[in-house]
């Protein structure tokens, strides 16, 4: 249904990738996606607690795929209409329309197939 699960260990995960980055050098987008359900679990060290107050980094809580979405693509990720569409420009409707795109251009490619021998 698109929602997103707790997960285990959370701070050893956004400290991992914070001192990730660190070595790789921070760029100002080293930003952390976590269920919601784990905010309540956060205890972070003081380094990535001032990062994130900084505004050098940002952690996410999201409930569901649809809000990660968003936040990865700044796009609606789109909810099937009862006729069955996606509203225009959201991410679900320019993915179901490559989809689409694909599927027609492989019409005939395996009757192709089977009367070259292959």
């Amino acid at each position: 249904m698109g929602e997103i699960k707790f997960i285990g260990e959370v701070n050893q995960k956004i400290e991992g990738i914070y001192d990730v980055c660190l070595i790789a050098g921070l760029t100002g987008d080293e930003d952390v996606m976590i269920p919601h359900q784990n905010l309540k679990n956060l205890m972070r060290r003081d380094d990535v607690v001032e990062a994130v107050r900084d505004g050098i980094s940002r952690i996410y809580s999201v409930k569901t795929i649809y809000e990660g979405i968003k936040i990865l693509t700044g796009c609606e990720a789109g909810v099937r209409r009862a006729y069955g569409s996606f509203g225009q420009g959201t991410v679900n409707q320019i993915v179901e329309k490559r989809f689409q795109e694909l599927n027609e251009s492989m019409r005939g490619y395996y009757g192709t197939l089977m009367v070259n021998g292959g």
